[in-house]
């Protein structure tokens, strides 16, 4: 047995992990949170791409748009990650070899790439976009491929549970 598989079997047959997965309310409580949670995460960070884009919220900047959604974005980050590892841990050892949960970590670590990228290069120029100036063309593809990659993180996960 490889070390992944120990410890993937360590983490299934913890008490923790037993106990949410017996649980008739826990489970499909911390679905609900991570539902939640993906939710006003991959909500705000769609308002913020399609400001970029110019598709919607036009007549309010970039900057604002990311000054008033980040605090939710980080908040719904948390909820998704918190209670997305208590969902893998209570069903590790049945999912841990579905391809689609494997698509879905390879595309959230594109995904989170493409996050870094824009807060670390982009948005440090972001305050200087407004109504009459367009932001640049790698800003745009940007954000064309954030929307992207959450839709197909969000269709990754919700797939999981039938393969």
């Amino acid at each position: 047995m490889s070390l992944l598989s120990q410890v993937i079997h360590a983490l299934y047959e913890s008490p923790a992990s037993t106990a949410l997965r017996e649980s008739e309310y826990a489970f499909p409580v911390i679905q609900t949170v991570h539902v939640l949670g993906v939710a006003a995460m991959a909500g705000t960070i769609a308002l913020v791409d399609l400001n970029v884009l110019g598709v919607a919220l036009r007549r309010q900047p970039p900057a604002r748009t990311v000054a008033d959604v980040l605090p939710i974005t980080w908040a719904g980050f948390a909820l998704a990650i918190l209670s997305g590892a208590a969902l893998f841990a209570a069903q590790s050892e049945k999912i841990y070899g579905n391809v689609f949960l494997q698509l879905k970590f390879v595309l959230l670590l594109i995904a989170g790439l493409n996050v870094i990228v824009f807060h670390t290069t982009t948005r440090r120029s972001i305050e200087g976009w407004s109504d009459t100036v367009v932001p640049p063309i790698g800003v745009k593809a940007s954000a064309a491929a954030s929307l992207l990659l959450w839709a197909l993180v969000i269709a990754a996960g919700r797939y999981i549970a039938y393969y």
